[in-house]
């Protein structure tokens, strides 16, 4: 209970930014009223890899900003992701991550918007 009254008032604090012009969404889990982390909370390390195979194969076209995020999120591999509960999953998860990494080498005049210089996680 005490978590969920957190998160209302965390909500809460968030639309009175709305009504001041200065709203800004911090990737916060609203479940557990704190920063998202992979390990953190099963429903989000299923998320994020939902969300990496449903981009797989169009990483070029994907914004910067989320080829960051989704890269920082599985930045330490040893964490006790939920997604290693299922051998063939977290193996797929780890050549998906790969080659999103790869990615970021492969910048061409084509596509000026593909961020360079971002490092993948070794996998553990």
């Amino acid at each position: 209970m005490a978590r969920s009254n957190a998160s209302i008032d965390r909500y809460r604090e968030l639309l009175a930014g709305v009504g001041r012009g200065g709203l800004k969404l911090p990737n916060d889990n609203f479940d557990i009223g704190e920063a998202t982390r992979a390990g953190r909370y099963k429903l989000t390390d299923a998320a994020y890899a939902k969300l990496l195979h449903k981009l797989d194969g169009h990483y070029i076209e994907m914004p910067p900003e989320l080829r960051t995020d989704i890269l920082a999120f599985y930045e330490d591999l040893s964490l006790p992701i939920a997604t290693k509960t299922n051998a063939g999953e977290w193996t797929r998860l780890q050549e998906e991550l790969q080659h999103l990494g790869a990615k970021d080498h492969d910048v061409s005049p084509v596509r000026p918007r593909v961020a360079a210089g971002l490092a993948i996680p070794a996998a553990k």
